[in-house]
Parts: C-alpha cells; sequence; structure tokens
C-alpha cells in the first residue's frame, strides 16, 4: 500500500503543478481510488492504516489543491482529501464509535418487543355454572 500512496500523491502533486495533464475529473477519480484503497487498508489491516497512508500528506495535497490555480474552486477533490485525513488519522482508527446498523437494529427489536407486550391476549376465563 505505501508504493500505491506514493504514486497515487505523486500523481496528484504533478497535477496541481503547472506540468500536470490532468483534468478535475481525473484527479477526483483518481483520489477517489485512494479512498477505497484507505478504506479496505482500514477493514483488513486497521493497525496500519495511519502508517500506509500517512493523514499528513493528504492534509498537505489538500493545500496544494487549494492553492492551485487549476483546482482551488473544486470543493469536491477538497472534500475528498479531507475524507481520506479523516479516515487515515489516528483517532479515526481506533473506532471510538459504534456503527449505526447496531443501534439501528437494536430500537428495531426494542420495538418489536413493546409492540409484543402490547398485543398480549389475555386469555378469558370460563364461567362454570
Amino acid at each position: 500500500m505505501p508504493s500505491l500512496r506514493e504514486r497515487l500523491l505523486e500523481l496528484a502533486n504533478k497535477a496541481c503543478s503547472e506540468e500536470g495533464k490532468l483534468s478535475a475529473p481525473q484527479l477526483k477519480d483518481l483520489l477517489k481510488i485512494a479512498l477505497h484503497a484507505a478504506r479496505q487498508t482500514k477493514r483488513h489491516a486497521p493497525e496500519s492504516v495511519t502508517d500506509n497512508w500517512k493523514p499528513e500528506s493528504w492534509s498537505k495535497l489538500k493545500e496544494s489543491l487549494s492553492k492551485s490555480t487549476r483546482f482551488s474552486s473544486s470543493t469536491g477533490l477538497h472534500k475528498i482529501c479531507d475524507q481520506l485525513v479523516q479516515l487515515v488519522s489516528p483517532e479515526a482508527s481506533q473506532g471510538g464509535k459504534k456503527s449505526p446498523g447496531k443501534r439501528k437494529r437494536k430500537a428495531e427489536e426494542e420495538l418489536a418487543e413493546a409492540q409484543k407486550e402490547k398485543t398480549k391476549k389475555v386469555k378469558k376465563v370460563k364461567a362454570s355454572s
């Protein structure tokens, strides 16, 4: 992964300079590749995501994009860089938050139990004559 990161950063930084030939949509696709690769790294090797993807290098790229005459108005590119930094930063790697899927499932189970309690039928006792 470090070699992929280095190559992607090299291409993106070159695009920010005057000699770069990538258009904004092409650079966006390049950043999306980086984002997907970082997500896969986080999924399969969460302990090495910060070392492999170096959040400070993506922050520097965002600064370069902001200063670039060609990409300064491309906010989509800036946001993808922000997502990358957030994804690979050490705080995000620790996973302090619960996934929303588990909370949703728990809420659905609680709702089902509450409805079950409301609809419980009480057996009627027949009066003997």
